[in-house]
């Protein structure tokens, strides 16, 4: 195996690279994430167009333990934008039904 940091041979078994002194956390790679393929993101798009299947997959996604990454860093996204969305949303219903609710008829 060779050394991830300066390239030089490493011996079976050894735990630090002879050369440069890396140890062992530095040689193994991270494992390679296939990025999503664009039939995917076709797919989840067409998901979350459908009202409450779309929240739902969205929860699914965002704290699910199976979703690819940049998936799941969407759909957390996804649901901030959303949140942010409701907070204004709902002060605007509150504001418009205490108007509603203090018109006096005659």
């Amino acid at each position: 195996m060779n050394c991830v940091k300066c390239g030089k041979e490493i011996p079976e078994g050894t735990k630090i690279c002879p050369e440069c002194a890396a140890g062992l956390f530095a040689q193994k790679k991270a494992p390679e994430i296939p990025p999503v393929s664009t039939g995917d993101w076709f797919v989840t798009l067409l998901l979350t167009c459908i009202p409450l299947v779309g929240f739902i997959m969205l929860f699914v996604w965002a704290f699910g333990g199976g979703a690819n990454p940049s998936k799941r860093n969407w759909a957390r996204a996804s649901l901030i934008w959303m949140l942010i969305g409701i907070v204004p949303l709902a002060i605007l219903g509150v504001v418009v039904f205490a108007g509603a609710a203090g018109m006096r008829t005659f």
